[in-house]
């Protein structure tokens, strides 16, 4: 038999009562969008990328810092570059930047450019503003750098992976036009790290299957699984393909 109205009541009164302590106590959580969830994943990227080079003996040091000595992320394509922070890695002769959301200028045709998450470049690399009348109406310049100043581009993902995107990741490099970006090579232990693509969500078995197969024909990772916690380039257990 159904509950009459009156002794429903209560019930429902409890459970909204529950509902807004719930959501009190971890209301930090829950305000956040999508995006900016997707922009702390890609921060989190950035900061272990930053660490597998401190671990090779590079000399880290942060750029470009806010007035009051904050470092300022970029996790948008629309952003100016002298406006955000980056990081400069050496070690010897070896001179490089991690810099996020720098739009790509493909060796095959200036045309052809796009936004990786992240990008190591050379050191020294302009990054030039070019004010196009089909982009903002000619209104703001885009920034891009040439594709073959990239020594690796990646890719963050705070969902969980599947076939197309791990095969997408693998067009994106190809567009550059570089071939430092699509040909095969050894998996040294250390050197810059290959492109990678990161992925938030697990990976069933028949994935995994696919993504060694990937690693072995192609000098990318893929890595999977990091909303868990596993950062692999931290925790080095996992042999990683490097250029």
């Amino acid at each position: 038999m159904a509950a009459s109205k009156k002794n429903a009541d209560p019930w429902l009164a409890d459970v909204d009562k529950r509902m807004r302590r719930f959501a009190s106590q971890h209301a930090k959580a829950f305000a956040k969008t999508k995006r900016e969830q997707s922009g702390f994943f890609e921060i989190g990227c950035f900061i272990a990328l930053v660490e597998d080079y401190s671990k090779q003996g590079f000399t880290v040091r942060a750029n470009n810092l806010a007035a009051d000595g904050s470092f300022r992320y970029l996790t948008s394509p629309n952003g100016n570059p002298d406006n955000f922070s980056y990081v400069t890695m050496d070690r010897g002769s070896v001179v490089c930047e991690l810099r996020q959301q720098i739009r790509l200028r493909s060796v095959l045709h200036p045309d052809i450019a796009f936004t990786p998450d992240m990008v190591v470049l050379r050191s020294g690399t302009q990054i030039v503003q070019i004010k196009d009348p089909d982009y903002a109406n000619g209104k703001r310049g885009m920034f891009a750098a040439p594709a073959s100043a990239a020594l690796a581009v990646h890719e963050c993902k705070s969902l969980v992976g599947f076939p197309e995107l791990y095969v997408s990741f693998l067009g994106m490099l190809s567009a550059t036009g570089h071939p430092a970006h699509i040909m095969t090579t050894s998996s040294p232990p250390l050197g810059h790290l290959a492109s990678t693509l990161f992925v938030g969500g697990e990976s069933s078995a028949l994935h995994l299957r696919m993504l060694e197969a990937l690693s072995k024909h192609f000098p990318v990772n893929i890595v999977t699984g990091l909303h868990k916690g596993g950062w692999v380039l931290t925790k080095g257990k996992k042999p990683m393909n490097r250029v």
